[in-house]
């Protein structure tokens, strides 16, 4: 695996304290409307030509990770519900779906960065390789975020 793109034009170790990981299943937000995830769903904030508010690390390898969350069944409620609160009644954002997925082997590597005091404690980084496609990941589900809000 290679990451190129990860670490170009800075100096930053982003891939510190990452892993692999092809066990676990995984949440997304995306807008879409026809429930069809592509390419551009999994575009980091780099990639899509956003700069960080800060010009340190921490900022500049956020900005390369494409934001997902680490779900099962102890904590999908939870999740769904955060997305819920994030994206439909956020007035500018306008993400509608979660797909669930895994990783398969080769796709990137993860950060933890949720902790107990975000406001998403399951939050990762995932750091893309350059070899990176949606063919890379197992699409499980696609999850309608507007039925869950009266829950």
């Amino acid at each position: 695996m290679t990451f190129e793109k990860i670490f170009y034009g800075t100096e930053c170790d982003c891939l510190k304290d990452t892993k692999e990981n092809v066990v676990d299943n995984f949440l997304r937000a995306f807008e879409n409307i026809d429930l069809n995830i592509s390419d551009d769903d999994f575009k980091s904030l780099y990639e899509l030509e956003i700069k960080p508010r800060n010009n340190n690390c921490e900022e500049i390898c956020s900005n390369r990770g494409v934001s997902v969350s680490k779900i099962d069944d102890s904590n999908k409620e939870f999740i769904i519900k955060h997305f819920v609160k994030t994206f439909v009644f956020a007035p500018k954002i306008k993400k509608n779906f979660v797909v669930m997925f895994s990783f398969k082997k080769y796709s990137g590597k993860l950060k933890r960065t949720g902790n107990c005091k975000s406001r998403n404690p399951y939050h990762y980084e995932f750091y893309k390789s350059d070899e990176f496609t949606l063919q890379h990941i197992i699409e499980k589900e696609v999850i309608k975020l507007k039925d869950y809000v009266s829950n």
